[in-house]
């Protein structure tokens, strides 16, 4: 990791710790998308400690949280496996229909290891039915970047659980899962969080103050120009 992706990092933090302090998180938990969006950046925050650590950087003062990251990868799996399957009844297709049909508690109970294997299968079959532009897998929401995303966490998660990191013949190298991962965090703010804060200006002009000045931190001791 790099001095500007641990600049990122620091602001993704900040961002993070203070969207929840006591005093501001009240402001917007009745805002699901805005909760959404908390989460999701969370989610990003501890894969991409998981992937400085496997890169050998020093995360001192920094733990990944276990759950948070698991949690992410179940939510990857869920929404690709959910646009396979929504294509596969569109084509016809039910072997593919049969292989990404998962119901919640078969994900969630799944045990570490079984997993991986259920993220990697489904991203198997995803990534050359996304290379063939012929399928349209963007009117389905399957992207580039959402099988990024969920690259991303099978590559935090299999090291995380112990397992052999050549276990998968196709895997995401840390170093570009991590970019993978710094963009999705961007977008998380940029299209998810930034664009909401201006409800909360009238009534909560404090945490919106708040929010940009930990939003536009870039380098220790330095400010971004950036203005909402």
């Amino acid at each position: 990791m790099n001095k500007d992706q641990n600049s990122k990092l620091r602001m993704y933090r900040t961002v993070d710790n203070t969207v929840n302090l006591p005093e501001h998180k009240p402001i917007w938990q009745g805002l699901v998308a805005y909760g959404r969006g908390v989460l999701a950046l969370e989610g990003s925050i501890n894969i991409l400690v998981v992937l400085a650590q496997q890169q050998g950087a020093d995360t001192t003062g920094i733990t990944a949280d276990k759950k948070r990251v698991r949690l992410s990868l179940e939510n990857r799996v869920r929404i690709v496996a959910g646009a396979l399957r929504v294509f596969a009844g569109q084509t016809n297709n039910e072997t593919l229909k049969a292989q990404v049909t998962f119901t919640d508690s078969e994900i969630t109970a799944a045990a570490d290891q079984e997993l991986l294997t259920i993220a990697g299968n489904v991203d198997d079959l995803a990534t050359p039915l996304l290379a063939n532009p012929a399928n349209q897998l963007g009117d389905y929401g399957l992207t580039p970047a959402i099988l990024d995303a969920l690259d991303s966490a099978i590559t935090a998660w299999g090291p995380l659980i112990g397992a052999p990191t050549a276990a998968r013949a196709k895997k995401t190298s840390a170093t570009q899962a991590m970019i993978n991962e710094f963009n999705r965090a961007d977008s998380i703010l940029e299209d998810q969080l930034d664009p909401l804060m201006p409800q909360f200006e009238a009534d909560h002009k404090p945490f919106v103050d708040a929010y940009w000045t930990a939003r536009n931190i870039v380098q220790q001791g330095v400010r971004a120009e950036k203005q909402p």
